[in-house]
């Protein structure tokens, strides 16, 4: 149980910190800016996935900026993925459902 909620709390990081940059209007290398100025941590563990993922990308001498089509690439795999996740579990849930049925003698109508 603890693992959703670590990555749940991951998401909400990055989705925090890409907030601060388009409130900062950093959304291009001329609009970048310093960590700090954003209200941004530095050793944040949400930025350095971000960096990572090429989202948050250096402009300067420490002035980074939000790739807003890398992010948007990220959150539709997210997306995604979710709908497989979900697709699967109906699968589950509809086949538990037919050998609970067959299993109890019960004959749908």
């Amino acid at each position: 149980m603890t693992a959703p909620i670590i990555a749940a709390a991951a998401v909400h990081g990055e989705h925090d910190a890409v907030e601060a940059f388009r409130r900062a209007g950093a959304t291009s290398p001329a609009t970048a800016r310093p960590l700090g100025a954003l209200g941004l941590d530095d050793d944040s563990h949400a930025l350095a996935r971000l960096r990572r993922r090429a989202v948050i990308r250096p402009s300067g001498p420490g002035t980074w900026y939000l790739d807003e089509p890398s992010w948007e690439a990220i959150h539709r795999r997210r997306s995604r993925i979710g709908q497989a996740v979900a697709i699967l579990l109906a699968a589950i849930m509809l086949i538990g459902g037919v050998v609970l049925i067959s299993h109890a003698g019960i004959r749908p109508r």
